[in-house]
């Protein structure tokens, strides 16, 4: 089954969270963003962020000035004001389901979690609107499935994901399990 949505020119924005450590505290809001993400804007650029209160406390919902000192335990949350998200496909394929487990043919191009540029162009952001959609009609009181693996965005393949938190630890476990296999090895080559 075909699933596909059309996409918005521009997405929602997007909710990044950190977690003061020992190591941080003391240092202000406006230090440890450019200590800790340097990658995601300048100086100048983090500056205009906190002052346009896109930085807040997550408890309080409080925004935080550039100079707020940080203590351990402190939740910041950053909000990425909306952007226009590249090309990406916009459809999947079921290739089987259950209320437990759904695998989608996962085109090359599709981001699998939100990174970077993407954040609902991917192939989580389809599950989501394929739960609300139509897995929701199917099985009363089933979850958001998730993806218990990841393809890099310009592989084409199956992709599992799991709406049960004890199928989604196996999985991991299951993964982990793999990863000390040699590379050699036939169960190896057939999950890789």
């Amino acid at each position: 089954m075909e699933f596909s949505v059309s996409y918005a020119t521009i997405n929602d924005g997007f909710m990044y969270h950190d977690k003061i450590s020992k190591h941080h505290v003391g240092s202000v809001v406006h230090d440890f963003y450019l200590r800790n993400h340097a990658a995601s804007g300048t100086a100048e650029e983090w500056l205009q962020r906190i002052q346009n209160n896109q930085v807040s406390l997550t408890a309080t919902a409080k925004p935080l000035a550039p100079d707020t000192v940080l203590k351990a335990g402190d939740r910041l949350t950053y909000f990425r004001l909306p952007w226009a998200e590249p090309e990406a496909p916009s459809s999947i394929s079921v290739l089987y389901e259950d209320e437990h487990v759904l695998a989608v043919a996962k085109p090359a191009g599709l981001q699998v979690l939100p990174k970077a540029s993407f954040c609902q162009r991917t192939v989580l952001g389809l599950l989501q609107a394929y739960q609300q959609q139509v897995r929701c009609k199917r099985y009363a009181g089933s979850q958001q499935p998730v993806p218990v693996h990841r393809l890099g965005r310009g592989t084409s393949g199956e992709a599992f994901s799991q709406s049960t938190p004890w199928l989604s630890r196996a999985a991991q476990a299951s993964t982990e399990a793999l990863r000390c296999l040699p590379s050699h090895t036939t169960a190896r080559q057939a999950f890789a």
